[in-house]
């Protein structure tokens, strides 16, 4: 991703750089992106609650909303400190929209020159309209009432009138195309890109020795030479409330996978998928099963051939559960799975697993439809595995097939 030289000079540019600045391309995606906000009558986009006597008048009144609009000096505000879309994924997605549109990844750094500016900004707008989703925008907009809050109460009118205004406009607004285009959002996008590069950057260095992943590694060791907490802290420096975000994340991560976890061993058991639906995903295995048994004969000893068919076959079988999957899952289904994990999160006997139901519960309202999808396959396969390994159901009574080596 470019030579080492030249990440070192252009991260330094990049932290005297402000996020927010302004180019002629910014000027552009106003009109482009901006358009709906701008084309709305003034008296809409103020909130009801503001004494418009407090505002400018005429041409200043236009200036003054656009720089709220479009300006991002609210991700300074404390309150914004740790809120971040995924570094990695920002940086990914990122990448992915440089790649889409024919730029050189060898160039990355380059991009982050002042005179590269309008450039990076139009890729930017895209990658925060494909990051943005309903839970960023709903923490967007409970960070914006904290912000009002202490506004108010330190009589602090210019800011309070801003917060509501942009407030006003981020809940009003279902189009995520015109989201992207509002400065505070593209400031959020923007430090989490710069992160994200952080991350990469000491990513490398430590794997120049031993792989390490990122979240784990706060604790000040030694690890090739690099002091971690050392590095953090200027990060921190950096980006003040990342250290707080990281060990949200973590926590968070750790809430997560350990209830998969439980899913896997049968610790936790939700159901969510009814017993002739768990039966017809078996019965795709026991015909993989005798599909397998046709090719390979019992006699035959193992070999490289016949494990790489069992591949083959066993892929075929999880892409059928996977469609079977798929077409189970729609918003019907995704209310009553809402439903039995409310029943779950009122019930005392789940109160140990209520963190990560609430997660779940999270996850199916406001992650994009593919990841859902994703996710309903994995508790599928989940259930069919503790069903073939209790053997409970009434098809394993005619068929004492073992489907163990399935999994």
């Amino acid at each position: 991703m470019g030579k080492k030289k030249n990440k070192k000079n252009s991260a330094k540019k990049r932290k005297k750089r402000n996020p927010g600045s302004k180019s002629k391309n910014r000027e552009a995606l106003r009109i482009d992106s901006g358009e709906v906000i701008l084309n709305t009558p003034i008296d809409k986009l103020i909130p009801e609650d503001i004494d418009l006597d407090m505002l400018p008048k005429g041409d200043n009144l236009i200036d003054f909303l656009e720089e709220i609009i479009f300006s991002s000096f609210l991700i300074d505000e404390p309150e914004f400190h740790c809120i971040l879309f995924d570094p990695d994924v920002t940086l990914q997605e990122f990448l992915d929209v440089l790649s889409e549109n024919d730029f050189d990844l060898d160039e990355l750094y380059v991009l982050f020159e002042e005179e590269n500016e309008e450039e990076l900004w139009i890729f930017v707008h895209i990658t925060a309209n494909r990051l943005l989703n309903k839970r960023i925008k709903d923490e967007i907009l409970i960070r914006l009432d904290d912000v009002w809050l202490r506004a108010t109460d330190d009589a602090d009118i210019e800011l309070a009138v801003a917060v509501s205004i942009i407030r006003e406009i981020i809940d009003r607004t279902e189009s995520k195309e015109i989201l992207a285009a509002i400065g505070l959002i593209q400031g959020l996008v923007m430090k989490s890109l710069l992160i994200g590069l952080e991350f990469s950057r000491l990513m490398w260095e430590l794997e120049e020795n031993e792989k390490a992943n990122i979240f784990s590694l706060q604790n000040g060791e030694n690890i090739s030479g690099l002091n971690l907490d050392e590095r953090f802290a200027e990060l921190e420096e950096c980006y003040p409330g990342l250290i707080e975000y990281l060990n949200n994340r973590f926590d968070e991560e750790g809430i997560w996978d350990e209830g998969l976890e439980a899913l896997n061993k049968g610790e936790l058991t939700l159901n969510l998928f009814s017993d002739k639906e768990i039966v017809h995903g078996i019965e795709i295995f026991f015909a993989a099963n005798d599909k397998l048994l046709k090719v390979v004969p019992d006699d035959k000893e193992q070999s490289e051939e016949m494990i790489k068919k069992f591949y083959e076959i066993k892929a075929v079988a999880e892409e059928k559960v996977r469609e079977f999957v798929d077409r189970l899952i729609n918003k019907n289904r995704l209310q009553k799975m809402i439903k039995r994990l409310n029943a779950y999160l009122d019930d005392a006997d789940y109160d140990e697993w209520f963190a990560f139901l609430m997660m779940f519960k999270e996850y199916l309202t406001q992650r994009e439809p593919e990841d859902i999808r994703q996710l309903s396959f994995e508790l599928f396969m989940t259930e069919v595995r503790q069903a073939i390994k209790n053997r409970d159901l009434p098809i394993f009574k005619d068929r004492p097939i073992d489907l163990s080596y399935w999994d």
